[in-house]
Protein backbone atom coordinates (compact mmCIF):
# COMPACT_ATOMS: atom_id res chain seq x y z
CA UNK A 1 0.00 0.00 0.00
CA UNK A 2 1.68 3.38 -0.99
CA UNK A 3 1.33 6.13 1.20
CA UNK A 4 -1.27 8.27 -0.73
CA UNK A 5 -3.71 5.09 0.15
CA UNK A 6 -2.80 4.19 4.14
CA UNK A 7 -5.10 4.62 6.42
CA UNK A 8 -4.91 7.26 8.68
CA UNK A 9 -5.58 8.83 12.22
CA UNK A 10 -5.97 11.84 13.93
CA UNK A 11 -3.93 11.99 17.12
CA UNK A 12 -2.83 14.81 19.29
CA UNK A 13 0.61 14.92 21.42
CA UNK A 14 0.61 15.79 24.99
CA UNK A 15 3.88 16.09 26.95
CA UNK A 16 4.22 15.59 30.46
CA UNK A 17 7.34 17.74 30.51
CA UNK A 18 6.96 21.56 29.90
CA UNK A 19 10.54 21.25 27.77
CA UNK A 20 8.72 18.61 25.07
CA UNK A 21 5.08 20.13 25.16
CA UNK A 22 4.66 20.70 20.96
CA UNK A 23 1.87 23.10 19.68
CA UNK A 24 -1.55 21.66 20.96
CA UNK A 25 -3.06 20.76 17.58
CA UNK A 26 -4.53 17.58 15.91
CA UNK A 27 -1.86 15.61 13.87
CA UNK A 28 -3.01 13.18 11.17
CA UNK A 29 -0.71 9.93 10.97
CA UNK A 30 -0.63 6.56 9.11
CA UNK A 31 -1.83 4.09 11.48
CA UNK A 32 1.12 1.88 10.82
CA UNK A 33 2.90 4.28 13.02
CA UNK A 34 4.97 2.63 16.01
CA UNK A 35 6.45 4.32 19.15
CA UNK A 36 9.11 4.81 17.10
CA UNK A 37 7.79 6.66 14.33
CA UNK A 38 5.88 8.83 16.67
CA UNK A 39 9.12 10.08 18.41
CA UNK A 40 10.35 11.08 14.82
CA UNK A 41 7.38 13.43 14.39
CA UNK A 42 8.01 14.43 17.90
CA UNK A 43 11.88 15.16 17.71
CA UNK A 44 10.91 16.66 14.25
CA UNK A 45 8.47 19.15 15.76
CA UNK A 46 10.74 20.27 18.86
CA UNK A 47 13.71 20.89 16.09
CA UNK A 48 15.94 18.81 18.63
CA UNK A 49 19.51 18.23 16.84
CA UNK A 50 19.95 15.16 19.40
CA UNK A 51 17.22 12.79 18.64
CA UNK A 52 15.39 11.63 22.38
CA UNK A 53 13.24 8.13 22.28
CA UNK A 54 9.86 8.88 23.55
CA UNK A 55 7.01 6.55 25.15
CA UNK A 56 3.33 7.26 24.43
CA UNK A 57 0.44 6.38 26.36
CA UNK A 58 -2.47 5.70 24.88
CA UNK A 59 -5.84 5.32 27.55
CA UNK A 60 -3.10 5.09 29.97
CA UNK A 61 -1.15 2.14 28.28
CA UNK A 62 1.87 2.14 27.00
CA UNK A 63 1.79 2.18 23.16
CA UNK A 64 3.99 -0.98 21.98
CA UNK A 65 2.50 -1.81 18.91
CA UNK A 66 0.73 -0.11 15.77
CA UNK A 67 -1.57 2.16 16.19
CA UNK A 68 -3.61 0.39 13.65
CA UNK A 69 -2.89 -2.75 15.84
CA UNK A 70 -3.99 -1.05 19.26
CA UNK A 71 -7.13 0.80 17.61
CA UNK A 72 -8.18 -2.86 16.13
CA UNK A 73 -7.72 -4.68 19.79
CA UNK A 74 -9.42 -1.48 21.95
Amino acid sequence: MDAANEAQVQIRLVAKQKKYEVPDAPLVVPQQLQRYGLSEIVNHLLGLEAPVPFDFLVDGQFLRESIASYLKEH
